[in-house]
């Protein structure tokens, strides 16, 4: 039976943070990545670079947290769980842990392993989560998690075995895109571009009908486990027929039955929604039917259903089609919309011809997906036999799968020296922000001096630092944020509590809802960690103004603004 170790007893474990947008000199020609979820998700495992840098003296304001080399990052809001390697010394923002092994963790853990180890358990650890919108594991949560731990070279040996399984499936689905792109350029040599298409006589699609129809309303009362095939819109796309989750139905006997059902050959269009996609139905389809978001056109001998289905499903064919909706709330098409349809119509034998190449790919394409799925179980198998010890390893040659000493050795030298800055780097840069801006020394001259505290019940945070009611009119009217200047301060912070959460009991992840709703699309991100601070310093302040309550009925520990918060 393997041993479990907490993770902490094994690795530095630390969050990143978020220098202050305010202060430009953090950020313009910063040298220094600083990772963002966004970049874990780019990632092809290994962050090599980050869509953001900061400056030295950014990074001293996040008090120095930087990961080096080698460093396994997850990130602990939104999207949880998501994992990669650091190929560079790199900071990131709160969001993201970094994981590093101690000197105890170098003899018992293997990196490598704990990555796949969290995409396997990455169910458990979005359960764990606590937030509304915005859900988050706390740092505390991921060192206190067990691993269980086999041998390290065993550890070593389930991590190649995963890295080679991986590197097939990934192989296997860039084939599938190949396949894709494939058929959209055979589309565009066959007929042309959109450009040559317009030029040339294009017809209406009325003229090519023989039924028109829309599916049928309410039938969910005759939903069941098996019987005839009932298609949605997410049965629908680029021209073919979805297999996966299609629902199953027991149809009335009535004439309503008889105008919905399908017939081979017939083109389906999405009219509701997500206007649209489109598919054929395929030979030897079997009794099928469709709901009111769908169109079904059965078509003249005139035009080929699935030269039309992909005219349709291609950039230029769909842009036209959702030209035709006329409401941008309640997305909807008619049928006078559907025979106004544009169409270039080339030579019959050449739409089959198109359909003869379609039907090859798409062939080739189900075989590819097929062992793509088989990967993939095989993937899901060996992950869940490896990690219970259930895997014989003895033959599985061991391999760097994150080899940064001997590979990308250009992107693999460290950029930062925390003791020797980067010349020039401590000089800030030009400010480029010609909006008009208020310094914290023309605010001091314009606070109001008072003696004591006084109420701010009905007092805004702008009016009590004294910023004069045409400057503030000015302010919002010309879209320039004051607020966002004093976002780190605690004054700030007890003003945002006290205007947000008065009388009511809430937990910093409500905070964090609110915070962002509102100051996200200013450029202003939610220091996790600061806000935790100045909520404990709230809590030991004397007299304090947070005071903390059990509530019983979702056993969870929530906060609620004493007197004092009111008064300043």
């Amino acid at each position: 039976m393997m041993m479990k170790y907490r993770l902490d007893k094994l690795c530095e474990i630390n969050s990143g943070g978020t220098p202050s947008r305010r202060k430009k000199e953090y950020y313009n020609e910063g040298k220094i990545p600083w990772a963002k979820i966004r970049d874990i998700e780019s990632s092809n495992g290994t962050i090599y670079d980050t869509e953001e840098k900061i400056t030295i003296e950014g990074l001293k304001s996040i008090r120095n947290k930087l990961f080096p080399k080698g460093s396994l990052l997850i990130s602990i809001y939104g999207s949880v769980g998501k994992v990669a390697f650091t190929g560079v010394d790199m900071s990131s923002n709160q969001a993201i842990l970094g994981i590093r092994l101690n000197k105890e963790g170098e003899n018992k853990l293997s990196l490598e392993y704990l990555k796949y180890w969290f995409e396997i358990n990455l169910e458990s650890l979005k359960n764990r989560a606590v937030g509304g919108i915005l859900k988050n594991i706390s740092a505390s949560i991921v060192r206190g998690l067990e691993i269980p731990l086999p041998s390290l070279n065993d550890q070593k040996r389930i991590a190649q075995v995963l890295s080679n399984c991986e590197s097939l499936i990934q192989k296997r689905k860039e084939s599938i895109a190949l396949l894709d792109e494939l058929l959209k350029s055979t589309f565009l040599e066959m007929f042309g571009d959109p450009i040559e298409m317009n030029k040339k006589n294009l017809e209406k699609l009325e003229n090519h009908i023989e039924y028109l129809t829309s599916g049928s309303r309410g039938w969910a009362k005759y939903y069941s486990d098996e019987g005839p095939k009932f298609l949605r819109i997410k049965n629908l796309g680029f021209g073919v027929l979805n297999e996966k989750d299609v629902q199953k139905v027991n149809p009335p006997k009535s004439a309503e039955s008889i105008r919905t059902i399908v017939e081979e050959g017939d083109l389906l269009i999405s009219i509701t929604a997500d206007l649209g996609r489109t598919a054929v139905v395929p030979k030897h389809y079997g009794e099928a039917y469709i709901n009111q978001h769908l169109a079904l056109v059965r078509l003249k001998e005139s035009l080929n259903p699935r030269y039309a289905a992909y005219y349709f499903a291609m950039p230029f064919g769909n842009r036209m089609i959702q030209k035709k909706d006329k409401d941008g709330v309640k997305s909807g098409l008619t049928f006078k919309d559907i025979k106004n349809f544009d169409i270039y119509m080339p030579e019959i034998i050449h739409q089959k011809k198109f359909e003869i190449i379609f039907n090859q790919i798409q062939e080739l394409k189900i075989s590819y997906n097929n062992h793509l799925e088989e990967l993939e179980n095989l993937y899901g198998s060996i992950s869940q036999k490896g990690f219970k010890g259930e895997l014989d390893l003895s033959k599985v040659k061991i391999s760097s799968i994150c080899d940064f000493v001997t590979t990308n050795s250009d992107a693999s030298d460290s950029i930062l020296d925390i003791k020797t800055p980067v010349a020039g780097s401590l000089e800030p840069p030009k400010n480029e922000d010609k909006r008009p801006r208020i310094s914290k020394k023309e605010l001091e001259n314009l606070k109001i001096t008072t003696k004591g505290k006084r109420d701010i019940t009905n007092t805004t945070y702008l009016d009590f630092i004294g910023i004069p009611t045409e400057i503030q009119r000015r302010n919002y009217a010309d879209d320039y944020s004051i607020e966002t200047d004093f976002i780190n301060e605690k004054l700030f912070i007890q003003f945002y509590l006290k205007d947000n959460f008065k009388n009511k009991e809430f937990t910093l992840s409500d905070v964090e809802i609110s915070f962002n709703s509102y100051f996200i699309p200013k450029g202003q991100d939610f220091d996790y960690e600061s806000w935790k601070e100045f909520v404990f310093d709230f809590i030991e302040a004397k007299p304090p103004l947070l005071e903390q309550l059990f509530d019983r009925n979702d056993n969870t520990v929530k906060l609620k603004l004493t007197d004092e918060a009111f008064k300043a």
